[in-house]
């Protein structure tokens, strides 16, 4: 009778928090676990013979056929098999001096991570590897996940379609994440909401949103419910016709209880209604405690709303 526009609607916990509960607290709130395709940070242990002497695995040469060639070798008997598995970039800024690689990376900086923009040497990086275990192994479903993340972030400039397998998860570490896409307070959510789109088109909605839930943050002096945000987004989520978010979290419930709780419900219902989820919320959690929690929160939100805070990872 009903499904949601979601395929992937979970969170997964880091940083050694707790799992206790986080299964039935899932399922409680239409959330599912186990579904996704690994998009970890994964290459580098695909890469290492190829880094340049005196040079690190950040200056490798990217979108080359040999590297292509040799990635190839030792995912093979992954997708082979119909393994799901992850060629997401390292965590660090990538540099290269191959001559393809400047050709496609055209001069284009990426003004959030203040470094080179290298998606179109990664995307053709990622195609070629595709396109490669397909033509070896073509009745595999094997998928590749990659995280659009880093000087990966901003989608590619040419008219590029992701090969079958890929699946990116898009991970916009350095884009305002406490406003909505359509707040005018912060251009640059205006600018992600573009990224969105056309991440979704280059995939043809083979995207995953690697939702960071602020109220994990432990430099964060004030809970952060980060819903101004999420309640706005996910209307563009469904439109743009992805598969799904993936929050991480810390499984801190007492910080991050309520943000989970307006996420399962978006992610089922984009078009559930926030304010009453909220006053239902204060209800049934608190109890007679209901009143004076609901001023609580309701100031914090308001306070976050109006913030001009625009970092990701800051004290506030």
């Amino acid at each position: 009778a009903y499904a949601p526009p979601f395929e992937v609607r979970n969170y997964w916990v880091s940083w050694n928090g707790s799992n206790e509960g986080q299964d039935e607290f899932m399922r409680r709130n239409f959330m599912n676990t186990g579904v996704g395709v690994p998009n970890g940070h994964a290459i580098g242990a695909y890469v290492q013979e190829l880094i340049p002497k005196g040079k690190s695995l950040f200056d490798i040469p990217i979108a080359e056929d040999a590297t292509a060639d040799h990635i190839v070798k030792k995912v093979a008997p992954k997708f082979a098999k119909g393994e799901a598995f992850s060629l997401g970039m390292e965590d660090g800024v990538y540099r290269s001096e191959s001559p393809l690689d400047k050709e496609l990376q055209a001069g284009l900086k990426d003004k959030y991570f203040m470094s080179a923009s290298l998606t179109d040497p990664f995307l053709t990086l990622y195609n070629k590897v595709a396109d490669r275990l397909v033509k070896q192994h073509p009745e595999s479903k094997a998928r590749i996940g990659f995280l659009a993340y880093g000087n990966l972030t901003i989608p590619p400039q040419r008219k590029i379609v992701a090969a079958r397998p890929l699946v990116a998860y898009l991970a916009a570490i350095d884009v305002d994440p406490i406003h909505g896409m359509d707040d005018p307070k912060s251009p640059a959510r205006g600018e992600y909401r573009d990224m969105l789109y056309r991440w979704a088109e280059v995939m043809q909605g083979r995207v995953v949103i690697y939702d960071y839930d602020q109220g994990m943050l432990v430099w964060r002096d004030v809970p952060n419910p980060a819903i101004a945000s999420i309640r706005q987004d996910v209307k563009h989520y469904k439109k743009a016709g992805i598969l799904g978010v993936s929050t991480e979290s810390r499984n801190a419930i007492a910080t991050t209880f309520l943000n989970l709780h307006v996420r399962g419900q978006l992610y089922w219902n984009p078009d559930a209604d926030v304010d009453g989820l909220l006053t239902e919320f204060y209800d049934r959690f608190y109890g007679p405690a209901a009143k004076p929690m609901a001023a609580y929160w309701t100031a914090i939100l308001k306070a976050w709303d109006d913030s001009i805070v625009t970092e990701h990872e800051h004290f506030v």
